[in-house]
Order: structure tokens, then C-alpha cells, then sequence
């Protein structure tokens, strides 16, 4: 069995406005889902896409309004990267700095990076895709792993998730992805202090699995070669499971369908905050607690 492409990165952030205000104006994406956390009805569960995506390649957030930071380190991600068109990061370095962002200049992923922050602190990448030519984001060029157990982490990609190592660098060891996209995984060499959940940090990180049955098989591999996946949970877009890899970071499972027009039509999608149905018969409650979006 092999992972062919991530699913979606799930980051916790603050409010929500500026969250859509810098995905939509700065990164050019648009707001595809907008409910709210399953596991917490207080809190939105918003997703963006770019322009190319129909299922999954979402950047997800919850969204704290709170003054608690998380700590980036050991069991978490440290960038996620998206993909953009061949010969556009100077255009893109433009962009963000004529919003106020700092830009850095790097090689994070084995080629030349943008590395910079959103508005609660989130770290990010740019990269080009050789084979893109349009300037815009479509879609994950890969992730950067903290891991906890460096070793542990290297062989899980390759044994359990049947990714191919492609090469490292002085600071990371670098995975490909099997699919068409060729995404790339970077596990950083050396070990930092535990991180912890809050504000400007990754949650989560989900893979493709292909249907159900597919989902299943994997979570009975997993519990096969010593990890312990969550039951199959309904998150009504996808069915999914979640564990923690060797290095403590937490791998989601997600399925390809039923997709995010199973309540919505495609040209309505992110208009509306969409509930399950377990929750509908809260909704002005819900809705009562919840930050009005402006633009959304």
C-alpha cells in the first residue's frame, strides 16, 4: 500500500476575518466549507482551496479566539507549502511584502523557498512547480515534519506509508509522495523541544485514502505494525481516521468522498456555515456563538 497524495493540513489561528481576509486577498484562495469543528461546535471549522481543487488539496483551520500561542516544535509541522507556477516567486515575494508580510528567502524544501508567516503566526512555503505555468496556488507542494523520533518518523513514511526517499540536505531528509503530484515530505535532522497546540500551529495532517474500504485496510496495517488509529469517524465531507505517527505528529486518514458538494452546489460552496445534521437542530445557537464573517 502507498499514500499518493495529502488530503488536507488542518492549522489552528484566530479570528476568523483575518483568516479569510489573508487566504482570500493575499494567498488568493476561496473559502470552499465553512461549518464548524465536529469535536467542538464553539469553534469554526473553515476551508479554503484554490481555484483547481474539487476534493480534498484544502488548507483547513480552527479557529481560537484566544490569546493562547502554541509552541512549534517536536510532534508537529513546521511549514506547510504550497505550489506555485514556474518562474512566479518574485511576483509572489512582491505580493506578500506589498501586504505587510516578511518574506525570507531559503532552500527548506531542496529548492528555492518562500518561507513567511500569516497573521497568527502560521509558518508557510512557496514553492515552484516546474510543471505549472500559471502563477497561482494549486494545491500542496509538500510539508515539513518535526519529528520527535527522527528515525522512527523516516522509516514510518517509507514502510507503513510506501513513500520514496529522494534525497537530504545539511537540515533534512526529503520523502516523495507516489501520486501525479510528486508532493514532498522534509523531516527536519535534528530533534527540538516538544511542541504543544494553541494558536499559529499546525493540528493535523491528512492523507488520501481512495474510499472506505480503502480507509479500513489502512487502519488495520496500522494496527498491525503497532500504531492505534481512531475509529472511523464521520466528518460528512469525508470518512476518516486519526493516529500519531512514530514522532508523535498526528497523521489523519481521510477518504476522497463523498466531497464538499454533498450539501452544497459547487457554485454556492463556503456561502453558507453548513451543520450536520446532528447539529442542525442547534443551529441558532451555534450560529449565536460564532463570529459573523465579513465577505463570507
Amino acid at each position: 500500500m502507498e499514500m499518493e497524495r495529502l488530503h488536507h493540513v488542518t492549522a489552528i489561528v484566530g479570528h476568523p476575518q483575518e483568516t479569510y481576509d489573508f487566504y482570500t486577498q493575499v494567498l488568493g484562495l476561496h473559502l470552499i466549507k465553512k461549518t464548524v469543528n465536529f469535536d467542538d461546535i464553539s469553534t469554526y471549522h473553515l476551508y479554503f482551496a484554490d481555484k483547481y481543487s474539487e476534493e480534498g488539496y484544502t488548507m483547513t483551520f480552527f479557529n481560537w479566539e484566544t490569546d493562547r500561542c502554541g509552541r512549534v516544535g517536536s510532534g508537529q509541522v513546521g511549514h506547510t507549502a504550497f505550489k506555485v507556477g514556474k518562474g512566479s516567486l518574485q511576483n509572489w515575494k512582491q505580493q506578500l511584502e506589498n501586504n505587510d508580510v516578511e518574506v525570507k528567502e531559503t532552500e527548506r524544501f531542496n529548492k528555492p523557498t518562500l518561507e513567511f508567516t500569516d497573521r497568527h503566526g502560521l509558518s508557510l512555503a512557496l514553492v515552484e512547480d516546474d510543471n505549472q505555468k500559471d502563477a497561482v496556488i494549486s494545491g500542496f507542494y509538500g510539508v515539513e515534519i518535526l519529528s520527535g523520533r527522527v528515525e522512527a518518523t523516516r522509516r514510518h513514511l517509507v514502510d507503513q506509508l510506501g513513500l520514496t526517499e529522494i534525497g537530504e540536505s545539511a537540515t533534512h531528509f526529503y520523502y516523495e509522495i507516489s501520486g501525479a503530484d510528486k508532493q514532498v515530505i522534509a523531516v527536519y535532522k535534528s530533534k527540538v523541544d516538544r511542541g504543544f497546540d494553541g494558536v499559529g500551529t499546525v493540528h493535523h495532517v491528512a492523507w488520501q485514502a481512495t474510499d472506505r474500504d480503502d480507509l479500513v485496510d489502512w487502519q488495520t496495517t496500522l494496527f498491525e505494525t503497532g500504531s492505534q488509529p481512531t475509529e472511523v469517524k464521520d466528518r460528512n465531507y469525508f470518512e476518516s481516521i486519526y493516529y500519531r505517527e512514530p514522532g508523535f505528529t498526528i497523521f489523519e486518514i481521510a477518504t476522497a468522498g463523498p466531497g464538499f458538494q454533498v450539501d452544497e452546489d459547487r457554485e454556492a460552496l463556503g456561502k453558507e456555515l453548513k451543520l450536520p445534521l446532528q447539529y442542525e437542530a442547534n443551529r441558532e445557537a451555534i450560529e449565536a456563538n460564532l463570529t459573523p464573517i465579513e465577505g463570507a
